[in-house]
């Protein structure tokens, strides 16, 4: 089996300086990539989790891969992430960003990634993919154990009598996985000494996974400025890796 992630690693130019991890998690992929590329690349983690970058510069650094100074920061809301990354690495970076893609609409988090990006640089993302129709994917979520993992919190927070909605919401331009808690009575709730209220019929937003067709994925990230260069495929058709420039 091919795995696409280091597949991708074969076309990353030699010129590569730094790649630069937007949302690193613990940096197993990243660290994967930097194995096949010149190991002078430098690697540097960012999360919105202190203990995520930290975690993913030590397992950098157990495999003798250079690590700049590791960020946080909220790529979704932070509004002069260009500026502070251009300090770390001026030219010829590399931006990876794995497992963001499903969990915003495009308009929410590719023109932050747009801004990020400079003529000399790439960008390698992954995206959750549908080949055979949205709907094909929805047993995967509309399920008893995936409506016990994502109530869990609720009821940690003794939330019950509601019911959790996992429907599929197609549009003209997207199509997404989408679970909903809907309150069937009148209830507060007390999160961090703050009370929220929320009324009968209400929803809370539990869950979302955007999925995409290689089409509708090369005119949504157009639509950003972003262009596919090339395309890696997991064997299920389910996944891919897709290294972009900017327009």
């Amino acid at each position: 089996m091919v795995d696409p992630y280091l597949e991708s690693a074969l076309h990353i130019p030699d010129n590569i300086q730094a790649l630069i991890s937007l949302g690193c998690g613990a940096g197993e992929k990243e660290i994967s990539i930097i194995k096949e590329l010149n190991t002078s690349v430098v690697f540097i983690p960012t999360d919105i989790s202190m203990p995520l970058v930290l975690t993913a510069a030590k397992n950098a650094a157990s495999c003798d891969i250079k690590t700049g100074v590791p960020l946080v920061f909220d790529l979704a809301n932070d509004s002069n992430l260009d500026d502070f990354l251009r300090k770390q690495f001026k030219a010829n970076r590399l931006f990876t960003c794995f497992g963001i893609l499903p969990n915003f609409a495009p308009a929410d988090i590719l023109p932050q990634i747009y801004r990020l990006i400079n003529g000399s640089d790439l960008l390698l993302l992954s995206a959750n993919l549908a080949p055979s129709g949205i709907e094909s994917i929805l047993p995967q979520y509309d399920n008893n154990l995936t409506k016990i993992w994502l109530g869990q919190l609720l009821v940690d927070n003794a939330v019950y009598g509601g019911k959790i909605d996992v429907r599929a919401i197609e549009t003209d331009l997207h199509h997404w996985i989408q679970a909903d808690y809907i309150f069937e009575s009148d209830i507060e709730i007390k999160i961090s000494g703050e009370t929220i209220s929320f009324n009968v019929g209400e929803k809370l937003e539990l869950f979302v996974s955007y999925r995409y067709t290689l089409q509708s994925l090369e005119s949504t990230l157009n639509g950003f400025g972003i262009q596919i260069e090339n395309s890696f495929i997991s064997e299920n058709g389910e996944e891919g890796v897709f290294l972009c420039s900017t327009q």
